[in-house]
């Protein structure tokens, strides 16, 4: 047992992952998925929600932000625990996305 997985457990969480993997992209809509996700993103401060990433990166509400500090929240949704702890990655990662924008 490693990291508090049997086997068995570990298998069991693999399916039911594949499962609703597939479930999720069968019934729900692109947009409907990319809003669930948005809706359950985290902050890594206990709070969920895009829009407490907002307030903790920029401290300021969606409705507020410009075009770049949009993108910077689509980056951080790739990956939020390496992009909220290390600003200067979040910016260069920002940058690159904005330059292949059409």
């Amino acid at each position: 047992m490693e990291f508090g997985l049997n086997q068995t457990t570990s298998k069991r969480w693999h399916a039911r992952h594949a499962g609703w993997t597939m479930l999720v992209k069968w019934h729900l809509k692109k947009e409907e998925r990319q809003l669930l996700y948005c809706h359950f993103i985290s902050d890594q401060s206990g709070h969920l929600g895009i829009h407490h990433v907002s307030q903790k990166l920029y401290q300021k509400p969606l409705t507020a932000l410009n075009e770049r500090e949009l993108a910077s929240l689509i980056i951080v949704s790739r990956s939020p625990v390496t992009f909220l702890r290390d600003k200067a990655k979040l910016d260069l990662a920002t940058t690159r996305f904005m330059a292949e924008m059409p």
